[in-house]
């Protein structure tokens, strides 16, 4: 085990992507499980307030101490095993999301969850149950989330299987691995029914395993995850549309949407975000070759079977009717040129940060889910808003 109790040595740790920072007495970087499960029953019988911390990747100060210790889990980073058979690969906590795609993508799996900070831990993905932008095809973490191995604040140990135990209505009776037992309730709320991550994930008769995805690391330390892989998709289209107005961006994302849910149509994105003006102008130092007088983009990405050319005459024409700019729409088919779209997109989070963190601001950023048919209408409030600053 590591220890930092120097704050010089430490500081780093005290602070997320966000630039919110907090204070605690001491850092400990646990190298084992067991080293962890001590930790924590100690600091539990002395009342000592725990921070889990991960990569710090997070906008919204979860990883941030107040007080207490913090435990770091950057050094439970294996990757235990893969089972190629049955699609399944265990990992600890620490693994970085990057080195767990590109693990698996070398033998020709697929893990979809795609959060947009690539050097994220599979722990904080599944504390905080990330999405990204494959989440319109593929769900979130949870959905590929099959088993979990937990500390509780108590020291004690859980090991949690998809599919073996539910609650019953909202109560239901956990069984830790010395076997004892203990009686809890769940919250008898209402979730809306849209995507979101506020508070805990509570349903009536739900599997025990979703009550600690998402729960932000409150429940207990996640010392093992069990993630279920799917085969590795052999052709990616990928390509960003141009628009002259916000309009047709919108009328384009509608109608593309729409498209989707029709079972006769060959469009079946995994992938759709929208880059308003102002993003694009932030990104044309580094992309020069941005069309002028562009007030909107679309980046989306769809996986091919063998229908290569019927997806691009469906998408021609959809660009066509939304007076989308056809002369000048940017594709990858291959891996590489595939990156570099990922570049143009991620690079908008770094400029933003680049931004805030220079200025010395705080960036607490959050998703909101709104209805498609009044996207286009939150996006002028939002705008009316910027205008009066």
């Amino acid at each position: 085990m590591i220890i930092k109790t120097d704050k010089s040595e430490f500081e780093n740790y005290l602070s997320d992507a966000a630039n919110i920072y907090g204070i605690c007495e001491k850092v400990f970087l646990a190298e084992t499980k067991e080293e962890a499960a001590t930790l924590i029953k100690e600091a539990n019988k002395n009342k000592i307030q725990i921070t889990i911390s991960a990569s710090r990747t997070g906008l919204t100060g979860g990883s941030v101490p107040e007080n207490g210790i913090l435990i770091s889990t950057e050094k439970l980073n294996k990757i235990i095993s893969l089972d190629e058979t049955n699609k399944l690969i265990e990992v600890e906590p620490g693994v970085l999301l990057s080195d767990l795609q590109n693990y698996v993508e070398a033998k020709n799996l697929f893990y979809p969850p795609d959060p947009t900070e690539t050097n994220s831990s599979i722990g904080g993905n599944v504390a905080t149950n990330a999405s990204g932008s494959r989440t319109f095809k593929y769900g979130p973490t949870r959905n590929y989330v099959e088993e979990l191995e937990i500390i509780l604040p108590t020291g004690k140990e859980l090991t949690l299987k998809r599919g073996e135990n539910y609650f019953s209505d909202f109560d239901g009776i956990i069984t830790f691995n010395d076997n004892s037992q203990l009686k809890i309730p769940i919250p008898n709320y209402i979730m809306p029914s849209v995507k979101h991550a506020a508070g805990y994930y509570a349903k009536p008769n739900m599997d025990f395993i979703d009550l600690f995805i998402g729960a932000e690391g409150t429940l207990g330390l996640i010392t093992k995850v069990k993630l279920k892989l799917i085969d590795l998709p052999k052709q990616i289209l990928s390509m960003i549309v141009f628009f002259e107005s916000e309009e047709n961006t919108f009328s384009f994302v509608n109608e593309i949407k729409q498209k989707c849910k029709i079972g006769e149509s060959k469009i079946d994105l995994r992938e759709i975000e929208f880059f308003d003006e102002n993003s694009l102008n932030l990104l044309k130092s580094d992309f020069p070759n941005i069309p002028l007088y562009t007030k909107g983009a679309v980046w989306i990405e769809q996986e091919l079977e063998n229908n290569e050319e019927e997806v691009l005459d469906e998408l021609i024409e959809i660009i066509n009717i939304n007076n989308g700019n056809s002369e000048n729409i940017w594709f990858a088919l291959d891996e590489n040129e595939r990156k570099k779209m990922k570049l143009f997109r991620h690079s908008i989070a770094l400029k933003v940060n680049d931004i805030i963190s220079a200025r010395g601001l705080k960036k607490v950023r959050t998703d909101n889910a709104v209805p498609d048919e009044k996207i286009y209408g939150v996006l002028q409030i939002y705008l009316q808003f910027n205008q009066t600053k």
